[in-house]
């Protein structure tokens, strides 16, 4: 696609192209405003991708940077990606469809109202990295939105990340997906540590909601989930996952919400510190069985339960 380019102080703007939007990559997931594809050892750098105000149609998926069967490093970088509440957004996608190794890194970035997902790693032998950014939602996200996602098996590590706002109009209680979630692992597998999460519908989710593909495990350890809305700080479904030493504070439901009815079993959670919720950990569904131990809870109404769901109390 034709984009238009503007240096400004605090670096090249990449503006939406005057004439509207043309795909350059009819087998990418999106259109993108600057596409790396088919190559490996791309820096992009400085570059402010606005896409305010586009008029994108909702076929084309508007995405600020895609990198596709690609490798390379973002850093210092802003990603302002706004689309209609009923299409999809994504700030950078990363993506595998030839399942050779890619590794994407994303660092000390700024991405703003990005709709759907902001940072999204999906498919098999891709990696992301996204370390030390800035991520914020739309106040009128969509259904399913999501700050940073691991989908498909990609793999990664998402480390030293602040993730805020991330709320849909139509969030309802459950799992990731059908709330706006801060950062979601989706039949992937990632570290995710020492992110801080702020006003999100849900906090972390780990699972697999998609048919057909393998549950992966994942370590979600030393992460501070303040203040979600409608959802749990941490959703569990799917089996294997290491959940220690977070801090959850003023979760809507429950701190840690374990859902063996969804495959969230023989997991690890121990050493967290969950503050003012209605249940400190909810497990859910029968079958399996997940080892809890030196987890600390402060003004909890029910520190553990079996069973029983807990209607928001935020």
């Amino acid at each position: 696609m034709k984009e238009s380019l503007q240096w400004g102080a605090e670096g090249a703007w990449v503006l939406p192209p005057t004439n509207g939007w043309e795909s350059t990559d009819p087998t990418s997931l999106s259109t993108a405003q600057v596409l790396v594809k088919n190559t490996a050892g791309v820096t992009i750098s400085n570059l402010i991708v606005d896409a305010t105000n586009n008029n994108a149609r909702c076929s084309g998926e508007l995405t600020g940077v895609s990198f596709h069967n690609a490798s390379g490093t973002v850093s210092r970088n802003q990603l302002t990606i706004e689309s209609a509440i009923q299409c999809n957004g994504y700030g950078l996608l990363a993506f595998s469809d030839n399942q050779q190794p890619q590794t994407v890194v994303v660092q000390n970035s700024d991405f703003r109202n990005n709709g759907y997902w902001s940072l999204a790693g999906v498919g098999t032998g891709l990696a992301l990295n996204a370390v030390n950014k800035f991520v914020t939602g739309g106040d009128n996200s969509q259904i399913g939105s999501a700050g940073i996602v691991y989908f498909s098996d990609a793999t990664g590590t998402a480390q030293g990340n602040t993730v805020t706002n991330e709320i849909e109009v139509y969030g309802a209680p459950g799992a990731a997906l059908s709330n706006s979630t801060a950062i979601a692992v989706d039949c992937a597998s990632a570290t995710v540590t020492g992110n801080v999460i702020t006003a999100a519908q849900l906090g972390v989710y780990v699972g697999c909601t998609v048919s057909g593909h393998t549950d992966r495990s994942s370590t979600v350890t030393q992460n501070k989930i303040l203040y979600t809305k409608i959802g749990d700080g941490i959703y569990v479904a799917s089996a294997g996952n290491s959940i220690t030493k977070n801090t959850v504070v003023a979760s809507a439901s429950s701190g840690i919400h374990l859902d063996t009815a969804l495959g969230g079993i023989n997991n690890t959670v121990s050493g967290n510190t969950i503050t003012e919720t209605c249940i400190g950990i909810l497990t859910i569904g029968t079958g399996g069985s997940n080892t809890l131990s030196a987890n600390t809870f402060n003004d909890v109404y029910i520190p553990t339960e079996k069973g029983t769901a807990c209607a928001p109390i935020f």
